[in-house]
């Protein structure tokens, strides 16, 4: 009986260790995001991807949760965990104007190849306009992004009204005379109601935000706005550019419409800063990453994976996300080598021409190499 007794107390012990155990290793995991709590596009998909991983979690990694660093177009947020939170139990969110901060700005050392992505969710950006506008005679009107990432836009919707593809001198002549940049806009929800109020006569959105937002809506209705054309997307595997996937957005890819209006399909060297830009911004748009020594990395990736292929996030993200490819772990690391690969001296300088010309902030040619 003593013997039984001295077993169970051993078991007990044993037991008890091991819970012990488990709930010192176990951590939240935090997402920097570098943006308001504000249902903005990055803080939408962080939160459904939050949403569902915490339904698939894995190891030692017991909750996921967030910490928002806006500010400084997202480069506040960047230089916050490079100096301090990767250290921790942290990983870091890219968006749209954090990717373009890091190839075209001082971000404190930041750079992706220093990181491991745990996954890449590459988006796209439709351009819509007012059915009002004529580019033939109008001049364009377009609000700077608050948040940063609006780059590729601008660019794009300047070569539609001044299709100088191949010289960069005439392209920055005829965008500052055809194209008036708003700056000051606070959100992207007051950028919504100057467009649709006619303040703005071009805009930039997702499609799912372009057709539930309820501002749109009634605008839609009304039938004063359209979709001018989206960034087209790139076969990773191939490195080709083609269609979206999602079928509402067939045939608007920039390239095409481009062809269309002008007659030519748009080549040269300041269509392929334009390319760049896009590239960086869409491909690595919206993604995590940790540390390349990060101790959850593992079970990140497994907790990435097992989200992706459960059917009640495929329900919700083909609703609010749209039909977007992931990549995940090893395969997501591709997408970063393609990035690297786009980006040489003369074209790099043109897209920080533009920036500092065109937009009116600081950017630098910074001396990124391929990896």
């Amino acid at each position: 009986m003593f013997k039984f007794i001295q077993l169970i107390l051993c078991m007990l012990f044993v037991f008890g260790t091991m819970v012990m155990v488990s709930q010192v290793n176990a951590d939240t995991m935090y997402a920097v995001i570098p943006s308001s709590p504000k249902p903005g596009g990055t803080s939408r998909w962080a939160w459904l991807w939050g949403k569902h991983m915490n339904n698939n979690l894995s190891g030692n990694i017991e909750q996921i949760d967030f910490k928002y660093i806006p500010g400084n177009r997202g480069k506040n947020a960047l230089r916050k965990f490079e100096s301090k939170l990767k250290y921790g139990n942290y990983m870091m969110t890219s968006h749209g104007g954090n990717a373009m901060a890091t190839l075209l700005e001082d971000v404190g050392n930041y750079d992706f190849r220093k990181y491991k992505p745990i996954l890449i969710h590459p988006g796209n950006m439709l351009i819509p306009k007012r059915i009002d506008y004529n580019p033939k005679f109008h001049k364009q009107k377009f609000a700077l992004n608050p948040g940063g990432g609006s780059e590729p836009d601008h660019f794009a919707a300047g070569l539609m009204v001044c299709p100088e593809t191949n010289d960069m001198d005439k392209f920055m002549k005829c965008f500052k005379d055809r194209v008036i940049i708003v700056k000051g806009m606070k959100s992207g929800g007051a950028r919504i109601v100057a467009f649709v109020n006619g303040e703005l006569n071009v805009s930039r959105d997702t499609f799912q935000n372009y057709t539930d937002n309820a501002k749109y809506k009634k605008a839609l209705s009304n039938n004063e706005l359209e979709i001018w054309f989206h960034h087209c997307q790139m076969n990773y595997k191939t490195g080709q550019w083609v269609d979206d996937p999602n079928p509402e957005l067939k045939g608007l890819c920039f390239d095409y419409i481009f062809e269309q209006t002008h007659g030519f399909k748009p080549k040269g060297e300041v269509y392929d800063a334009y390319v760049l830009l896009r590239l960086w911004r869409d491909g690595i748009q919206k993604s995590f990453f940790v540390t390349t020594d990060s101790v959850y990395y593992h079970d990140m990736v497994t907790i990435a994976t097992k989200t992706w292929f459960d059917e009640e996030f495929q329900k919700e993200r083909l609703k609010k996300l749209g039909s977007y490819e992931v990549f995940i772990g090893q395969d997501s690391e591709f997408i970063i080598k393609r990035m690297y690969e786009a980006v040489n001296t003369s074209t790099l300088k043109n897209a920080v021409r533009f920036v500092n010309e065109g937009l009116g902030y600081k950017a630098v040619v910074k001396h990124i190499h391929s990896p």
